[in-house]
C-alpha cells in the first residue's frame, strides 16, 4: 500500500511543551532524510517538493571535509547533490541526557535540535542538524565523526511496540481525570498529524508507524505538560516519561525506511 501524495506542509511548530520534552512534529531532520532517500532512489525529483526544503536556507558545511561544501552560501539541496550516489540518510532524534546513539562530537548541536539526519560516508558519518533563523528559515550543520554510526529498528517490530505503549499511554491519561480543555486541544493536535509529510511513493508501513509514533509523543508530552506545575500526578508522570523515548524512536525509524518506489 502506497501513500497518497501528501500536502507539502509540514506540522505547525508551537506544542505547548518545553522545547526539549519531545522533538518537533515533525521534524524537518526526519523529512529530509525520507525525501533524501526518495531522492537517490529515483522517486522524487530532487528535493524541490521536499515541504523543509526552502532554496534559500543556509547550509554550513565548512566543518566537513567533502569536496564542494566549503563554498559559501551554499544551498541545501546542492550541498546534498555533491554526496555519492550510494548514499542513505537516517534520522536521530536525540534529547539532552538522550544521545540515541550519536557519538560525542556531534552530540550537543543534535541534542540543542533534538534531531539530526545521519548520512555515513567513507571514513565516517555526516551528521546534519537544523536551527531555527529570522522568517521561519532554517539553517542547517554539517559535523563529521570518524566513525560509522547506523541507527537500527525494524519498521514491522516498532509498529507492535508502539501500538503497545499507544494503548497504554492512552488508558493511563484517561485515568489521570486531567482537565477537559486539555484533552481537547490534544485531540485537535492528533487530528493535525493525519497528514505525514513522507515523500509519494513511501511505504504504508512506514506512514503508519510515524503517525502512531507522533499520536504517542504528543500525548505524552502534552499530558506532562498539563501536570508540570502541579504537585500531585508524580505517578502520572513516572509512567509516561519513558513513553517520550519509544516514541522518538518510532519515529526516527519510520522516516529513515520510508523508502519510495523509482519512477519508470
Amino acid at each position: 500500500m502506497e501513500q497518497r501524495q501528501p500536502a507539502h506542509t509540514a506540522a505547525r511548530p508551537g506544542l505547548a511543551v518545553p522545547p526539549h520534552a519531545v522533538v518537533e512534529l515533525y521534524p524537518r531532520a526526519a523529512i529530509l532524510a525520507a525525501w533524501f532517500n526518495a531522492w537517490r532512489a529515483g522517486a522524487v525529483d530532487g528535493l524541490i517538493d521536499c515541504p523543509v526544503v526552502r532554496p534559500d536556507d543556509p547550509f554550513n558545511g565548512s566543518d566537513v571535509d567533502v569536496p564542494g561544501w566549503q563554498t559559501a552560501r551554499l544551498p541545501l539541496g546542492a550541498a546534498l547533490s555533491m554526496l555519492p550516489d550510494e548514499a542513505k540518510a537516517a534520522v536521530v532524534l536525540p534529547v539532552p541526557g538522550d544521545p540515541a546513539g550519536l557519538p560525542t562530537p556531534v552530540v550537543p548541536r543534535a541534542a540543542d535540535a533534538g534531531q539530526a539526519v545521519l548520512i555515513p560516508l567513507a571514513g565516517g558519518t555526516v551528521a546534519i542538524t537544523p536551527t531555527m533563523a529570522a522568517e521561519g528559515r532554517t539553517v542547517w550543520h554539517a559535523g563529521f565523526v570518524p566513525t560509522t554510526v547506523e541507527p537500527v529498528g525494524d519498521i514491522r517490530s516498532e509498529r507492535l511496540a508502539i501500538m503497545e505503549l499507544l494503548t497504554f499511554a492512552v488508558s493511563v491519561v484517561e485515568s489521570a481525570t486531567l482537565p477537559s480543555a486539555d484533552g481537547r486541544a490534544t485531540s485537535r493536535r492528533v487530528a493535525g498529524l493525519a497528514t505525514v509529510p513522507m515523500p509519494p511513493g513511501s511505504a504504508g508501513a512506514a506512514v503508519e508507524l510515524a503517525r502512531s509514533s507522533a499520536t504517542l509523543i504528543t500525548i505524552v508530552s502534552d499530558a506532562l505538560a498539563s501536570v508540570a506545575t502541579r504537585d500531585r500526578d508524580a505517578t502520572l508522570v513516572e509512567a509516561l516519561a519513558p513513553l517520550g523515548r519509544a516514541g522518538r524512536r518510532g519515529l526516527a525509524v519510520a522516516f529513515s525506511n520510508a523508502g519510495g518506489e523509482a519512477r519508470s
